[in-house]
């Protein structure tokens, strides 16, 4: 845990100093309501995306809305971290500064645009990398078809979200086991505590900061990622890609 806290620490502190000569060029709120076809609940989180004068792109989704984006335009990157303190604007900045890292993954696969076949394929596809790491799981982040993918399999031991409207558990119980965590942890900063307590191996499905998910897959500080950038395989006609990263020099 030390050692991984320790990577994950260096790999921030390297991607904020490669930020200090991108500018933020434009920036962009998305929020609202949506039920998906078939979804367990309405889903209000809201996209925070940012693009820098040399075409680089950060996507961050985080419950609440920047009220201060104007004040980044003209920023660098280095500089919308040092100085803001909301976590949503922060997160999008550093997923910004990795997408110039260009990682590519193990495996790419193309989702189908109908939802359900969609949301059937992600389930499949984090199931399996999940699997691969240990034979239980703690779900971060309530998802009805991962759940049902991982229950099917007799693997999933734990289901904790923070969301009151949902009855499963709101603490983790840190063990050996995977704890497979939606990619909220990055734009709200909670993923340094699960470096720091949990003892197994952590793994991210992740739409928020997919570029800097990457990066932390590649540089060890997590043990594997699928990820979809922007726009997600629930928006109206999309079309996206899952993307499965591994760490680098992984034997698996």
């Amino acid at each position: 845990m030390k050692r991984r806290w320790k990577l994950y620490s260096r790999v921030i502190r390297e991607l904020i100093a490669e930020g200090k000569n991108d500018r933020i060029a434009a920036a962009l709120a998305l929020e609202g309501y949506r039920r998906p076809p078939g979804g367990d609940r309405v889903h209000d989180d809201i996209v925070t995306l940012i693009k820098t004068e040399r075409g680089l792109e950060g996507a961050s989704l985080h419950p609440e809305k920047c009220l201060r984006l104007r004040e980044i335009l003209g920023l660098s990157l280095k500089e919308v971290w040092r100085r803001f303190q909301e976590p949503q604007v922060r997160s999008a900045a550093l997923d910004a500064v990795a997408s110039a890292e260009n990682v590519e993954p193990e495996e790419e696969i193309n989702l189908p645009k109908d939802y359900d076949r969609a949301v059937t394929l992600r389930a499949k596809i984090i199931a399996d990398t999940a699997e691969k790491l240990g034979d239980e799981v703690i779900l971060v982040g309530y998802s009805t078809h991962i759940a049902r993918e991982l229950l099917d399999r007799g693997i999933l031991i734990q289901i904790v979200d923070e969301d009151p409207r949902l009855r499963v558990e709101r603490n983790i119980k840190f063990c050996e086991s995977v704890l497979l965590s939606t990619g909220m942890v990055l734009s709200n900063g909670s993923l340094r505590r699960f470096l720091a307590s949990h003892k197994g191996p952590v793994m991210l499905y992740s739409q928020s900061c997919p570029h800097l998910a990457a990066v932390l897959t590649r540089q060890g500080v997590v043990d594997a990622a699928v990820v979809e950038e922007f726009p997600y395989h629930f928006s109206p006609g999309g079309e996206c890609k899952l993307r499965v990263y591994e760490p680098e020099n992984s034997t698996r």
